[in-house]
């Protein structure tokens, strides 16, 4: 049972904004966080950095506290950067376990999916985008396949041709070959259009 005082909604941490839902999120509490939502905390409620609980549980791979704390609503919400929960996941290693998670309820907006596929790519392995690909399954974009032509990852490419099939002509027809920075990349990539 938790002491009253705990479980006050109004107070929050003067320096984060943070309140107790959100710090027990962060840090993992499964029971504090069951506590606090059955005592009716908002689930809504952002800090300082507009970050929710979702976020934040995101962010440490927590899938139990992830699983309490989803719903579409705040799998939408941006954080002071712009960013979705399920980017707070995959910029913290922690794809593999939150991405099929979230993914469940799929992401039908465009400029979002596209969004959370740049920030996969940004990640400094190739992970990331096999689970978003695998889970959200987005349309083709030929601006991500651009932008993962520039950082010149080759295993993500070749994560983006076997999950997009035009990936393969775009790379051809877009002369994307002019963009790969290194001679190793360039040979890839003729590679991959001669097959």
């Amino acid at each position: 049972v938790l002491p009253d005082d705990v479980c006050d909604q109004k107070i929050i941490d003067p320096q984060t904004g943070m309140d107790p839902l959100i710090i027990a999120s962060k840090y993992g509490h499964l029971y504090l966080v069951e506590s606090f939502i059955r005592k009716g905390f908002d689930k809504s409620t952002v800090d300082f950095s507009l970050n929710t609980a979702l976020h934040y549980a995101c962010q440490n791979g927590d899938y139990d506290v992830v699983s309490l704390l989803y719903s579409n609503d705040l799998m939408l919400k941006k954080n002071a950067s712009g960013r979705l929960p399920i980017e707070s996941a995959l910029l913290s290693h922690a794809a593999e376990k939150i991405v099929p998670l979230l993914a469940k309820n799929k992401i039908n907006d465009g400029t979002l999916t596209k969004q959370i596929m740049f920030t996969a790519i940004s990640c400094p392995n190739h992970y990331p985008t096999l689970y978003v690909l695998k889970y959200l399954q987005p349309e083709f974009d030929l601006d991500v396949l651009k932008e993962s032509v520039k950082r010149g990852n080759c295993e993500m490419i070749k994560a983006l041709i076997s999950a997009w099939p035009e990936a393969k002509s775009a790379l051809t027809s877009e002369r994307l070959i002019d963009l790969a920075g290194a001679d190793g990349l360039k040979r890839f990539i003729s590679k991959v259009m001669e097959n």
